[in-house]
């Protein structure tokens, strides 16, 4: 199983994701283009979801 670090303002906002019962789910997509993402945006916006947006890039370090 993998585990994401999630930010304290986060876990504050949401006490309830330090608990190890809780349950949650999450569905992750992948939009290649910018209109794609905003229309699934849009349809959010009527949901009772909570958006959390994720930047992946490559280091240059490594």
């Amino acid at each position: 199983m993998e585990y994401v670090e999630i930010k304290k303002e986060i876990v504050e906002e949401f006490p309830a994701l330090k608990e190890k019962r809780s349950s949650f789910g999450y569905r992750l997509m992948f939009c290649r283009t910018h209109e794609e993402l905003m229309n699934i945006v849009k349809k959010l916006k009527n949901g009772s979801v909570m958006p959390l947006l994720l930047w992946m890039y490559k280091e240059e370090n490594h």
